[in-house]
Formats: structure tokens, C-alpha cells, sequence
């Protein structure tokens, strides 16, 4: 019995050392492989580092064809909306140009119809201005004549209004003629309590008689108040100014429109549709003909 454990301990121990020189052999291969791959990869030779940089570098390739591609695009639509800028900058300026020429030109044409009308006036109104000096004769004193005395000058005394009626009457006239109606009848009204007459009082004080036709032509057309103040346009109790979008109704037209230009007398209207001008002045926006309204730009 000893001696066959003794032997079986023997064999242990032999393939025990066996095992421990193979794994010591196993551990020295597996060393000098990971040495070389290691001398491989400082080269740049181990096949898998050629293979995954060869990927890569492929992957390079396309993607700086892509950024090309890329970039072009990206320069054609920057180059399109330049020039679709440049385009739509030249034709405002182009637009912006003629209006303001057509403005200055409405402007010194109404300064030179002013100025024509004031030139007219003044050629009407020169001879009644002229004053001729008085000539005055002086003649020699005699030798024994005593010398005259200044004669005092009297002062003239300031004309004097004679008016047949209170200020509440004229106030009453001056209503009934913004109006359209004539005064004479107001009045007559008023005396008779209310009840019109056609023919007038003789025991009024304002015995005149007054014909409508006089009314009529004038007075009677201004239905709306409008005026021009410092370049702008007064309307209904709003002022209006050039440039500012509004809305004109006329008789058989309605139209948007931009205020183009206002003169002394007239407002000249762009339409919104055909970039046309059209004159409109200051008496047929009071007789109702034209109605302006302001819209939203």
C-alpha cells in the first residue's frame, strides 16, 4: 500500500508539473503574440487596424462629398435670394424715385398756378392801388398881407356801423346759411311762430328780399367740411397725410389708395390696383362727390 500511494503521488506531482510548464508555455505564446500585434500596430501592418482605417477613410470620402454637395446648394440659394433681394431693392427704389418726382412735380405745378394767380391779382388790383399825388399850387404872398393862420384840421370821425339786428340774429343767419337755408325765411319763421311764409314782413327790420339761386350754386353743395392746413388734409374731424392709405368712395367707385400728394386746393389719390393718379379737390370732397375713410395699411 505505501508503495503505490507512493507512486500515485509521484505521477500527481508529475502531471502537476507538467500542467504548470504547459500554462507557463500557453502564457509565453500568448505574450509574444499580443508583442507582435503590438510591433504591427507602431508599424500600421496589423490587418485589423488596415481594415478599420480603410472604413474610415471611406466614410471620409463621402462625407466630404456630401459637404461639398452640401455647400453647393446652400451658395445657389444664397445666390437666388440675393439676386431676389437685389431685384425687389431696385424696383422699390425705381418706385420710391418716380413718386417722389411725380410729388415735386404736383408741388411746383401748384406753386406756379399760386403764383400765376397772385401775378393775375396784383396786375388786376395795380391800377386801384396806384396813388396819385395831389398837386398843390402855393402862391406869392403879397407885400402888406398878414401872414395866414394854420387852420386847424378837423378829425374825421370813424364811420359807424348802423346795424338793424342783435348779435343772436346774425349768429342765427350765420347757421341758416352753413346750412343752405336762406335766412330771410328763418327769420320769418321765427316771428310767425313757426309757420313759413313766402312773401316777407314789412314791419321786419331786415326788409330784403333774398333769392335761393344765390344759395344754391355755393352754399348749398358743401355737405362735408374739408380743408388744407400746412400740408394736410382735415376731413370729417380727421386729418389725413401723404402717404397714408385710405379708401375713397365715389359715385359709381369704390378703390383703395394711397395718399400721393396734397396741394393747396386738391389731393392727388394712387390707386392701389394700377398705381394711377387721381386729382381730387378740396370743393367736391366738400359737395360729397368723393368720401374718404382711413383702412389699415
Amino acid at each position: 500500500m505505501d508503495s503505490e500511494e507512493v507512486k500515485k503521488n509521484e505521477n500527481e506531482c508529475e502531471k502537476s508539473e507538467d500542467y504548470t510548464e504547459l500554462k507557463e508555455q500557453i502564457y509565453q505564446d500568448k505574450l509574444a503574440y499580443l508583442y507582435q500585434q503590438l510591433q504591427q500596430l507602431e508599424h500600421e501592418s496589423l490587418p485589423e487596424y488596415c481594415k478599420k482605417l480603410k472604413k474610415l477613410e471611406t466614410l471620409l470620402r463621402e462625407r466630404l462629398i456630401l459637404n461639398d454637395v452640401w455647400k453647393e446648394i446652400e451658395l445657389e440659394v444664397i445666390e437666388r435670394e440675393y439676386v431676389s433681394e437685389r431685384r425687389a431693392a431696385v424696383r422699390e427704389f425705381e418706385e420710391k424715385k418716380a413718386e417722389l418726382r411725380e410729388n415735386l412735380i404736383a408741388d411746383f405745378e401748384e406753386r406756379k398756378r399760386m403764383i400765376e394767380n397772385e401775378h393775375l391779382t396784383i396786375e388786376l388790383m395795380g391800377d386801384s392801388m396806384e396813388v396819385k399825388p395831389v398837386i398843390t399850387r402855393k402862391l406869392r404872398r403879397r407885400p402888406n398881407e398878414p401872414l395866414p393862420i394854420a387852420e386847424k384840421r378837423q378829425k374825421t370821425a370813424p364811420t359807424k356801423l348802423n346795424t338793424l339786428m342783435d348779435e343772436g340774429e346774425a349768429a342765427e343767419d350765420l347757421k341758416a346759411i352753413q346750412k343752405g337755408k336762406p335766412p330771410l325765411m328763418q327769420y320769418q319763421n321765427k316771428k310767425n311762430g313757426g309757420t313759413p311764409t313766402s312773401t316777407p314782413s314789412s314791419a321786419s327790420p331786415r326788409n330784403v328780399e333774398v333769392e335761393p339761386p344765390e344759395f344754391s350754386p355755393s352754399i348749398t353743395e358743401n355737405i362735408y367740411e374739408a380743408r388744407i392746413e400746412d400740408g394736410k388734409l382735415f376731413f370729417e374731424k380727421r386729418w389725413y397725410y401723404r402717404g397714408q392709405a385710405v379708401t375713397v368712395d365715389g359715385e359709381n367707385s369704390r378703390f383703395p389708395c394711397v395718399i400721393s400728394a396734397i396741394g393747396s386746393d386738391s389731393v392727388w389719390m394712387r390707386r392701389m390696383s394700377d398705381n394711377t393718379k387721381t386729382r381730387i379737390s378740396i370743393s367736391q370732397l366738400a359737395a360729397g362727390k368723393f368720401y374718404i375713410q382711413r383702412r389699415a395699411a
